[in-house]
């Protein structure tokens, strides 16, 4: 019978070795380009520049929020888009 010790070191090499695949990235809410470049942005305007020198289309990084305010003490960092 295996300890917990090793049940547990077991799961974490597995979890480690196989992580879990990526959800499909939604079509952007908006976007803008120009030659060669392309701004995304997500429903909560969040935003991401895409290459677009090869005609693929390569993301430059993950979408995030650019732009952010302080309300009341607190961060607010995800705006919803409308209209």
């Amino acid at each position: 019978m295996r300890s917990a010790a090793s049940a547990v070191a077991l799961f974490l090499a597995s979890a480690a070795a196989a992580p879990p695949a990526a959800p499909a990235a939604a079509p952007p809410a908006a976007q803008a380009a120009g030659p060669g470049i392309r701004i995304e942005f997500d429903a909560r305007l969040h935003s991401r520049l895409v290459s677009t020198l090869d005609g693929a289309g390569v993301p430059l990084g993950p979408l995030s929020a650019s732009e952010t305010v302080v309300v009341g003490g607190a961060e607010r960092a995800d705006f919803a888009l409308q209209g």
